[in-house]
């Protein structure tokens, strides 16, 4: 019995084995194919077919967001759609699926190219000003040409200049040329490539204008009104200096307009302005009331000028002429002290303001005070004019005077003149000498002198005095020769 056993086991082992056997056959017999094997997409999907053939039923093995099977099992014939989602982002992908039968496997691979995209970082709208000028527009774009158009003939002023791709974003260049007309212009800047477009309205602004033809007006001294045209593109308004002028009121816009002013009568020639004023432009208007028995002064320092009638001391008619007023005549004292900014190169015409009795003109460019002309001045204070070579302090009385201070002089020779002068202080501080220019000094117009302090180094080679004159109190240095003269 234990022999029968034994027996059946042994075949039924047999068997088994017989079994394994023809299953491992069948599977490295599958085969399985596919057509195609690959699938390219554009950034907008597709849908594409598969045909499986296979020795067995199929199964599809494979997961992707963007890819989505019709079937995911089948038989051999079996056609399986695959749709492939649009790729918005700017890169390609890939997916990969397989398809089984037994032991045989497909692959298939499906590529999606990189979608174009194209943003505008900058602003929407763009405005610049009236003159040339260099604009950016900048965008995110992967799209790797890019055509530019201008509408509205913007390609005869805006001029493309060129790209640059810079940290992830992309920048074009334009230049933007000089508008010489009086009305804004517009273009809009196309931006475009693989489909994708921008718009970008550019504006660049008209030359704003105040256009007067005639800004200087002298009249007598009566009462009268007068009328300026003003030829506008702005808004403006108008500012006038005195009270004796008077906008007579009118209707006005952005065109050519007619204003008209009222003067009241005067008793003396005075000055005024008007100024007429919007969008940064100022245009100033000067009128001016003349008697006609008013004598004209002449100056040479335009800044002089300009300085004397911003105070009110006369009525400028021109660059270097004016006529005093009542205020210039009363006035008692002249000081400008620039110390930086504008300086006055000549004081001529200041004889006229004969009631001037102190003077205050440090830190100009003067080579020449002459007060000869006045008779009040008591007080002149004139140091850091570092070319004075002349101070003629005439009859006015002042008796002490320390002209240039202890600085140095770019003067070679310095002259002083004064009938009641009596203390000079012409000394120059140690560490100045070796910048002193003065070589001689003539002090044989001040008669009355009794002391002088003049010792600038050895530099100083002549003192010039009258002869007669004697000076009780005279400091000067050893190399300094006294030379006597008629």
């Amino acid at each position: 019995m234990k022999k029968i056993f034994i027996a059946f086991v042994a075949v039924a082992c047999a068997l088994s084995a017989c079994s394994d056997d023809d299953t491992a056959d069948d599977l490295s017999r599958a085969t399985i194919s596919i057509t195609p094997d690959a699938i390219p997409a554009g950034p907008d999907g597709t849908t594409t077919q598969v045909t499986v053939t296979s020795s067995g039923d199929w199964r599809l093995a494979g997961v992707c967001d963007w890819v989505h099977p019709s079937a995911e099992a089948g038989k051999s014939g079996d056609v399986v759609t695959f749709t492939i989602d649009p790729n918005t982002s700017e890169e390609s992908r890939e997916a990969a699926f397989k398809f089984f039968t037994g032991s045989a496997v497909a692959p298939l691979k499906i590529v999606s190219e990189a979608g174009y995209s194209l943003t505008l970082l900058s602003e929407e709208n763009m405005t610049v000003e009236a003159l040339s000028t260099d604009i950016q527009v900048k965008l995110h774009t992967n799209i790797p040409e890019l055509a530019v158009a201008f509408s509205d003939g913007g390609g005869d002023w805006v001029t493309y200049v060129g790209r640059n791709d810079v940290f992830g974003n992309t920048v074009l260049k334009f230049t933007v040329a000089k508008n010489p007309d009086y009305d804004d212009r517009s273009t809009v800047v196309t931006v475009s490539g693989m489909g994708q477009s921008v718009d970008i309205p550019l504006t660049q602004n008209r030359i704003y204008a105040i256009n007067i033809e005639d800004t200087a007006f002298e009249f007598d001294l009566a009462e009268r009104s007068f009328s300026v045209d003003v030829n506008a593109n702005v808004d403006y308004k108008v500012m006038i200096s005195d009270d004796w002028i008077t906008q007579v009121p009118e209707t006005r816009g952005l065109e050519t307009k007619t204003l008209t002013f009222h003067l009241g009568a005067a008793t003396t020639s005075r000055g005024g302005k008007i100024t007429i004023e919007g969008a940064g432009i100022t245009k100033e208007l000067s009128v001016i009331q003349k008697d006609p028995n008013a004598t004209l002064i002449s100056f040479v320092d335009k800044d002089f000028v300009k300085w004397l009638q911003q105070q009110g001391w006369i009525v400028a008619l021109g660059s270097t002429s004016g006529i005093i007023t009542e205020k210039g005549l009363a006035a008692t004292e002249l000081s400008y002290n620039p110390s930086y900014g504008t300086q006055w190169t000549s004081l001529e015409g200041i004889e006229n303001f004969t009631n001037l009795e102190k003077i205050n003109v440090m830190s100009n460019d003067l080579s020449e005070i002459d007060l000869s002309g006045l008779t009040k001045v008591k007080e002149l204070k004139c140091t850091r004019n570092f070319r004075l070579a002349l101070i003629n302090l005439g009859d006015n009385p002042i008796e002490s005077l320390s002209p240039l201070g202890t600085y140095y002089s770019d003067a070679e020779k310095f002259t002083m003149i004064g009938n009641k002068l009596v203390s000079l202080d012409l000394t120059v501080a140690s560490y100045y000498v070796w910048y002193d220019g003065i070589t001689s000094i003539d002090v044989s117009g001040c008669p009355a002198l009794q002391t002088l302090k003049c010792d600038r180094g050895e530099r100083v080679k002549s003192l010039y005095l009258k002869k007669g004159q004697d000076i009780p109190h005279l400091t000067k240095n050893a190399a300094t020769e006294i030379v006597y003269v008629d």
